[in-house]
């Protein structure tokens, strides 16, 4: 079985590198920072860079020529080709746009119609029959001033499988004119040319091209296949003492047959190194903010949630009736049943049932209607509007998080850590604080049993004897045909009145538990702030811990299994 090649090795990692880059896209956009989207754009094109190494149908050269006015660059692509192509200009821009020749009909729009559009007609390339399938691309003059220019030859370059720099003498000191291939020299061999080198002496042009090598080293990481020094109106080498023809085969041989092969692996090498380093610096950076922001974030929760309740509890003690009526209502909750209910029922109510009774000896019909007005009365619910922040606390600690900046962005957290935003927060954490008090009995469970049994245990005593005095007066064991009635309504009688004693005196308790559930209130009050703190704090950097995971795909096993392969 043979090894895989460095292309199949490739292949079957981009899958999972693609899959990481859509993982982090997600996990940025739930981030929110604007320039993180750019810089996860610049990943995507390496992936991309990548998965175009892998469909390459054919082994098929792309070489494309870029530099500033007047370097030589269209006399270089004319002598390449063999015969006048390119205008030649000097010291002016004469490229305006493509230049495009192709050793074999089609092969260019092959290649570069996919990304570069539209190309213009090809003029034919002879490579020889030594030299493989080739195109040759001349690129406008980007140091022009037009934009289109520039856009153009990052598009060229995107394309290009080897680049050949021309400059001239003065473009060595000026090579931030070639600063937009800077993002393209990780992943591009790179092939430099010194033109119009007969201009200089021999010490000044062994100086320069020394200069040019060091620096496209400097900027590529790796040395440059090498530098020529080229006489373009003879059409040779200088020092070298080669023909032009020599020289155009070695030039044109870094992009035939294995050479092409090693130039194609080197450069998808060199992408995954530039994707290893992006993604590297890209993780260490979202680490150190995503620190920064989550103390921002501790110190802003901590401040918000005391001043919740210490607002909160405020308007607790400044509404002492309100809340001694909340706290029955929250201790009745917590007992439940009939003796629930009757903590719960208003003196109104009370005043009712005992009318009712006490009308049923002279009208039944009155009696009850004074009963079911009773129960139409409701109990008492024990309202409480607890206070919200002033908006003048609530912006101190959006202030806290507001100048949050997430790596290559300016701006800050955004629209949902805004002054509305914690608005909502205080509502949330004061209604789910009282929420989770009124849930949790105030009251032990034996206190509980023993208040339910002083109440039930003599209502049941009660209407057993009301039964039997009204089954007495049934079969007339009394002697009086009134009897069972009266035995019924002052039965009757005394369990409302024990009802309204026994209230009375629960009232009383649960007006002596108002202290301590005060201090429950402030308890659960925290909690509940805190509960939505920490759900506000990882939502926060929700996909800081997704990103971190997508950028360590990306900067870990493929750059090792590519190199396996390549070997």
């Amino acid at each position: 079985m043979r090894p895989a090649s460095w292309q199949e090795t490739l292949q079957s990692r981009v899958g999972e590198l693609r899959a990481a880059i859509e993982q982090l896209r997600e996990s940025f956009e739930q981030l929110g920072g604007a320039g993180l989207a750019e810089r996860v754009g610049v990943l995507d094109g390496l992936v991309s860079d990548l998965e175009r190494a892998c469909e390459r149908a054919r082994p098929a050269g792309v070489v494309a020529l870029v530099g500033p006015t007047g370097a030589g660059k269209s006399s270089l692509f004319n002598a390449l080709c063999g015969h006048e192509v390119s205008t030649v200009g000097v010291q002016r821009p004469t490229t305006a746009s493509l230049v495009v020749a192709e050793s074999q009909p089609g092969l260019a729009a092959e290649l570069l119609a996919d990304r570069l559009g539209a190309l213009p007609a090809p003029h034919p390339l002879d490579t020889g029959t030594k030299q493989g399938p080739l195109v040759l691309v001349d690129g406008p003059d980007h140091n022009t001033g037009r934009g289109e220019h520039r856009e153009t030859s990052i598009l060229l370059a995107e394309q290009a499988d080897l680049l050949v720099v021309v400059v001239h003498a003065q473009g060595i000191v000026e090579l931030s004119q070639l600063e937009f291939l800077a993002p393209f020299l990780g992943r591009r061999r790179v092939l430099g040319v010194l033109g119009h080198a007969d201009e200089l002496d021999p010490a000044a042009r062994t100086e320069l091209v020394q200069h040019l090598t060091e620096v496209l080293e400097g900027s590529l990481g790796r040395p440059p296949l090498s530098v020529v020094p080229l006489d373009l109106r003879r059409k040779s080498v200088l020092g070298a003492g080669a023909s032009w023809s020599e020289t155009r085969v070695s030039l044109l041989g870094h992009v035939h047959g294995a050479a092409l092969e090693r130039l194609l692996e080197s450069n998808a090498l060199g992408c995954l190194g530039q994707l290893v380093e992006e993604a590297t610096e890209l993780e260490v950076e979202l680490r150190r903010d995503a620190s920064k922001r989550a103390q921002a974030w501790e110190g802003a929760l901590a401040t918000w949630r005391e001043a919740l309740v210490v607002r909160h509890m405020e308007r607790v003690s400044g509404a002492p009736q309100a809340w001694q009526e909340l706290t029955r209502c929250a201790v009745a909750r917590g007992m439940g049943g009939l003796a629930g209910a009757l903590l719960r029922a208003s003196w109104a109510q009370l005043g009712a049932y005992l009318a009712g009774a006490l009308l049923l000896r002279r009208s039944p019909i009155a009696g009850a209607g004074a009963v079911a007005g009773g129960l139409a009365l409701g109990g008492a619910r024990g309202s409480l509007t607890l206070e919200e922040l002033s908006e003048e606390e609530l912006a101190d600690v959006a202030r806290l998080v507001s100048g949050l900046a997430l790596p290559g962005d300016g701006a800050g957290v955004g629209e949902e850590d805004s002054l509305a935003a914690w608005q909502r927060r205080t509502r949330r954490a004061g209604r789910d604080g009282l929420e989770s008090w009124r849930s949790v009995g105030l009251v032990s469970r034996v206190s509980q049993r023993t208040q339910r049994a002083l109440l039930e245990v003599p209502l049941v005593l009660l209407a057993v004897r009301a039964v039997v005095l009204a089954a007495a007066g049934v079969v007339g064991l009394s002697g009086s045909p009134g009897f069972g009635v009266n035995g019924l309504i002052d039965s009757l009688l005394l369990s409302v009145a024990w009802m309204g004693i026994w209230r009375l005196s629960a009232g009383c308790l649960a007006r002596v538990r108002a202290e301590a559930a005060r201090r429950s209130l402030e308890g659960h009050l925290s909690q509940a702030a805190q509960r939505v703190g920490e759900e506000v704090e990882r939502d926060a950097v929700a996909g800081v811990d997704v990103a971190v995971r997508a950028l360590r795909a990306l900067a870990g096993a493929p750059e090792q299994r590519a190199g396996e392969g390549s070997r």
